[in-house]
Formats: structure tokens, sequence, C-alpha cells
């Protein structure tokens, strides 16, 4: 409920409720990805026929990172621009107003509000030749159908958004929530957005105790000492933290941070290849002013909500929202393209084609290596035996992916797998963790695991670091002692004599 939503978090929990037995989480995802790939293929198929193999391939090249690698803010990438091309589509061309679209559409706010504010800024050109229409027939004072049918949509949108918003804050209201959020929002600043340079501000670090070693963990979300990275603390630190400055050297790093950032993922690279192929097509075509304003307006929207998140995310780039743009880039362009020859689809397909074998290689278009399979029953047999020891709470690194499991068919006895937590995750210091917590006698991870009847910790390696940052802050004279193994994870226990 915390990272996915409200609405979707509230209907999750209770249907792992009824039973864990069914992947509900990854099955949300898919059923509304299925919807939004249903939707886009339908608008295009029944707008231009001609260019509907054009567009099965393009969503077979997209579909194999979405489908089979499922991400959350992916998802609602998708799902928020096959929203759009659905409600356009049903108002322009049928002259109904679309309830699966206007669904959709509120399962994406729902899902995350940030990312579908991006998505829709890029989705805008899809209405401008409607509305266009729209204006000149007001100038006439006729309001035609298309207007009439948007507003109705738009309405009807925004009055289920105002009743998310209410049950949200309504639901979030208790002193246990704000606490969380207050801490969350600090956290992101740092976590998420970016540290202070370490020595810059090394004294006001060292203020708080934060030394190179600390920072070494903390930097890999092994964060959660909430005694010596304290609110206080992290407030500082954010207060002395330099703002970016949006001048002709972030333009530099922008452009130069985009290009590697596309060159080095092949997925990205794909995406680049076909929208340059399109709108190569789109070029040798006649088409009105109002068209080419559109891929213009979609061109500088792209750009904008590319600067933006680069300087959300303290000049970094980030696949799973670079790829959101793209595709929405890629399909708007699909959209405003006339009638294709056979011979112009044919190459495009062509290209595409072999796009895709040099980009994922014949080995990566199998779904699992026989490896990855051996690889995740070995996990899911160490997470069955952690399940199993309910009396017990086992400690990880952030970082450890022990917990993760690329698969849709994997349950526990237990929901969330509760007595597996880790240093420092998105769900850090909320009500649910935190009940967790006080079960095991733990506030602190740090500090109340040691001599701990009912907590351990677990890691493939030695703990040294993580046993070098107890004694320094502490106990002088903690060690972790080997109780148990479970394949080639260490059970440790913490102590101090």
């Amino acid at each position: 409920m915390i990272c996915i939503g409200y609405i979707p978090g509230l209907i999750l929990s209770s249907l792992y409720s009824i039973t864990t037995s069914i992947p509900w989480y990854e099955l949300y995802q898919i059923t509304f990805l299925i919807l939004a790939f249903s939707s886009i293929l339908y608008v295009f198929a029944n707008r231009k026929e001609s260019l509907f193999a054009v567009c099965l391939v393009l969503i077979i090249l997209v579909s194999f990172d979405l489908y089979t690698k499922l991400q959350y803010t992916k998802t609602v990438y998708l799902t928020t621009i096959a929203s759009y091309f659905l409600i356009n589509h049903k108002i322009k061309e049928e002259n109904k107003i679309s309830i699966l679209g206007i669904l959709i559409l509120f399962n994406s706010i729902c899902m995350r509000r940030s990312v579908f504010m991006a998505t829709s800024c890029i989705c805008i050109p899809l209405f401008i030749p409607g509305l266009y229409h729209s204006y000149l027939n007001l100038k006439n004072r006729i309001i035609d159908n298309y207007l009439k049918k948007l507003a109705i949509t738009a309405t009807i949108a925004v009055c289920l958004l105002g009743v998310y918003y209410v049950v949200k804050n309504v639901s979030f209201s208790s002193d246990e929530w704000k606490s969380f959020k207050e801490y969350n929002s600090l956290r992101i600043s740092l976590m998420d957005k970016g540290w202070p340079d370490y020595e810059t501000y090394k004294d006001t670090y060292n203020k708080y105790g934060i030394d190179d070693e600390t920072m070494t963990l903390y930097l890999n979300w092994n964060f959660n000492d909430p005694d010596v990275l304290s609110n206080e603390a992290m407030k500082e630190l954010i207060s002395v933290k330099e703002t970016t400055q949006f001048n002709l050297s972030y333009i530099k790093d922008f452009i130069i941070g985009f290009n590697r950032h596309i060159v080095n993922n092949r997925n990205l690279t794909s995406l680049v290849f076909v929208a340059s192929l399109l709108l190569l097509i789109f070029f040798t075509q006649k088409h009105s002013f109002i068209d080419y304003t559109a891929i213009g307006i979609t061109g500088i929207l792209f750009v904008v909500c590319n600067l933006v998140a680069f300087y959300k995310r303290n000049c970094v780039f980030v696949y799973r929202v670079s790829s959101g743009f793209l595709v929405a880039l890629v399909l708007i362009i699909l959209y405003y393209l006339k009638e294709v020859s056979i011979k112009k689809v044919t190459l495009l397909g062509m290209a595409v084609t072999v796009l895709v074998l040099v980009s994922y290689n014949f080995e990566d278009l199998k779904y699992k290596h026989y490896e990855d399979y051996l690889e995740e029953d070995n996990k899911l047999y160490i997470l069955n035996k952690i399940n199993e020891d309910a009396d017990h709470l086992y400690v990880k690194r952030e970082t450890d992916t022990l917990d993760f499991i690329d698969s849709l068919f994997v349950t526990f006895e237990r929901p969330l797998l509760a007595n597996l937590q880790g240093l420092g995750e998105w769900t850090t210091n909320s009500p649910l963790v935190t009940s967790i917590q006080k079960k095991y006698g733990i506030t602190n991870y740090y500090r109340d695991i040691v001599n701990n009847e009912k907590a351990y910790f677990i890691d493939d390696r030695d703990i040294d670091d993580i046993v070098e940052y107890i004694r320094k802050y502490y106990y002088p004279n903690a060690e972790a002692v080997v109780v148990k193994q479970i394949n080639e994870y260490y059970v440790y226990k913490l102590i101090s004599k």
C-alpha cells in the first residue's frame, strides 16, 4: 500500500488475505498490461489496417521487456499511454465515451500519480487535432460531440481522482502514517535524489558521527539506523545539498548523459531506432499543419519530461522512466503516420526484426535459462526455510537479492515473508514494518539485533562491515557467530559479552 498506491494496495492486501498461493501482485500488473496492449492494438487496427503489421511488430518488441520482466513503474507508463489512446479514439472515431479507457486511466492514477502526470504530458498531442476542430466549431458557436464527450470524460476522471484523494487522506491520517510520510520524504531526498558530497560537507556528516565507512553502508541502502541517521540529521544534510543549476553546463551534461544512457541500454537503443525510422517515414509524407504541430509538441514535451526527470534524479537517468517516455513517443509518431505502402511496411518490419535479433541475441529471447531456473529454485528453498522459522526475524543487507525472484508462481505460507527484512527499504519506518519489528523486540536493527534471541542476520558472505558498524555505535565487543547454514547462506547470531 505504501509504494503501489492506496487503492491497488487495498485490493491486493484483501486478495492476499484470502490466499497467498496466488501471485496477485504480478497478476494485477499482467491484467492491466494485457488491457493496455489490447487497447493500443485496437486503436491502430481500427484506424489504419495497413499499419497493423508494423504495430504488431512494435508491440512485440516492447512487450519482451514489459511482459516478461515486470516492473511497476513501467506498467504505469504503459497503462497511462493506452488509456489516452483509447479515450481519444473512442470519442473521435466512434463518438463514444470509453468506460474501459477511464478505468485504465483511474488505475494508472492510483498506481503512481507522479508517473501518470509525466506520461500525460507526452500524450497531450493525441488530442490536438480533435481540439483544433472543436475550436473551429466554437468560433461558429457550435459545441461539437468531441468536445462534449472529452469534457464529460475529464469530469468523470477528476471526480474519481477526488474520491481517491479523500479516501487516501482519511486512511493515512493517523500519527503513525504522518510520521512515516515525513521520514519517507526525507529518505527520498537523500537516497533517491542524492547525498551531499562527503568530502565537501565532512564536518556536517561528522557532527552526526557519520564517517566514510558508514556512508558506504548507507549508499548501498543499508541506512535504517534511526539513532544515527535521524530525521534531524537528514534535514541538515538535505539543507546543505547544492541545488542543480539549470545552465549550459547542465544542458551539456543532460545531452551527454542521455546519449550514454541510450547507447548502454539495448532496449532503449531499439526504441530510439524505431522512433527514428518512423520519423523518417512521417517527414516523407504530406501532413497537415496540425499534424506537424502535434509531432513538434510531442518532441518538445519528450525533451522537457526527460530534463525534469534528469533534474529530479540528481542528474541520473533511470531506465524505467526513460523507457516509458520513449514508448509514448514512438506510439504517438506511429499514430500520426498516414497509410504506408506495403513496401515500406516490409522494410520497416525487416529492420525491426533484425534489430530484435541484434538487441537481445538468440539466447535472450528465451524467457529463462536453465541456470536461472536453478538459481531461483535455490532461492525459493532458502526463503521457505526462513518462512518456516517464524519465531525468528531474519535481517539482510538491502542490496541482497535473496527475496527477489523473477517468477510469477512463487508462493509462501504467510504473506510478504514478514520475518525477512532488509536494512533499508522503501517501507522503512512504515506502520507495517514497525509492527513486525516490535514483534521481535526491535526498533533499531543495528542495535537491537545484538543479544536478541529472536533475531538473526543472514548473508552469503562475511558481515565484518556490519559488525564494525555495530561496534562503532553500539557494542564495542560485538561479534558474529554462525549458528547454521542454508545452502550458501550463513545465518549469524550477533552477540556482545
